[in-house]
């Protein structure tokens, strides 16, 4: 149990991760 909740956050944190990396490229553009 506590993998799996440790693996949710993790993929929580990417997910920012990638949407933070996405907002920063369009306003490069």
């Amino acid at each position: 149990m506590r993998l799996l909740y440790e693996e949710r956050e993790d993929l929580k944190v990417l997910k920012k991760i990638n949407g933070f990396v996405r907002e920063t490229k369009v306003n490069k553009l």
